[in-house]
């Protein structure tokens, strides 16, 4: 998985357009998971057609726009080393039965270290509220525990 976000982020270098690591990725970084099935990147509309320049030889179809769940944005699907990455552009996410597009990730982008190399990423107090907006208690969970050790680790230095 590591070596697959590095070959992304090097494919990605330089792109003009916002974007980042997202989900369970992002906690399989930050050592909050033990694994995770797929890398989820999230952009803007402009960033995903970019993207997929870069990616197009990995992809799975072209861009387009999907409805999965609580998530609809600019679409597509890719695999890189029998890993899928799964990138969104202009995120809307379905809250208490409404629609309402997510711009909050653009402001909550940070980058971590993983293997000599930073990788973007969203905050883990942006996961933490967006997975209790959409309900999903086990990984509002995961994160608020990722988090404590964090601040457990942190004293200790």
């Amino acid at each position: 998985m590591i070596s697959t976000v590095e070959q992304i982020v090097r494919q990605l270098d330089g792109l003009n357009y916002s974007w980042a690591i997202a989900g369970g990725c992002n906690l399989y970084l930050r050592n909050c998971l033990q694994s995770t099935s797929d890398i989820d990147i999230i952009t803007s509309c402009d960033g995903v057609i970019s993207i997929f320049a870069k990616l197009e030889k990995y992809a799975k179809g072209k861009p387009s726009y999907s409805e999965a769940e609580n998530v609809r944005s600019a679409f597509f699907q890719a695999v890189m080393d029998g890993c899928t990455i799964e990138v969104m552009g202009n995120p809307e996410n379905k809250i208490n039965g409404r629609w309402i597009r997510n711009t909050d990730w653009m402001f909550n982008v940070e980058h971590i270290l993983a293997r000599n190399m930073l990788v973007p990423v969203t905050t883990l107090d942006y996961e933490k509220r967006i997975n209790q907006e959409l309900n999903n208690w086990d990984r509002v969970q995961n994160i608020h525990d990722c988090i404590t050790l964090s601040m457990q680790r942190d004293k200790v230095k």
